[in-house]
């Protein structure tokens, strides 16, 4: 039987482990994704915008993530289909609407400070 204080020592154990992990591919994209809509504080951004966006970010690696080489579109669209999110057909361009992205933000992301 587990007394209180196995309990809380294997939780704090967990709680250090998930701390020093890193962050997996899908929640780093998902946190740059909110990063490129936050920056311009965008209501929606094309498929094509968020992916120059992405490549384009300081301090990322999106540019040369895929075997050396830029992430795509479609690479982008599929890794986020993970998470539930689609973009939205329109005339023009496929389209991710931040305020759908928002559910996906506050399941899967610290919130922000």
């Amino acid at each position: 039987i587990a007394t209180p204080e196995g309990l809380v020592d294997a939780l704090i154990r967990v709680v250090t482990l998930r701390a020093t992990e890193p962050i997996s591919e899908g929640i780093q994209l998902l946190s740059d994704v909110r990063l490129v809509l936050l920056k311009d504080n965008n209501k929606e951004i094309t498929s094509s915008e968020l992916h120059r966006e992405l490549t384009n970010l300081e301090d990322s690696d999106w540019y040369c993530y895929n075997y050396g080489r830029a992430i795509t579109q479609k690479w982008v669209t599929q890794r986020l289909k993970q998470f539930g999110i689609t973009p939205v057909r329109r005339s023009r361009a496929n389209v991710y609407i931040a305020q759908e992205l928002e559910d996906a933000f506050n399941r899967y992301l610290q919130p922000l400070k």
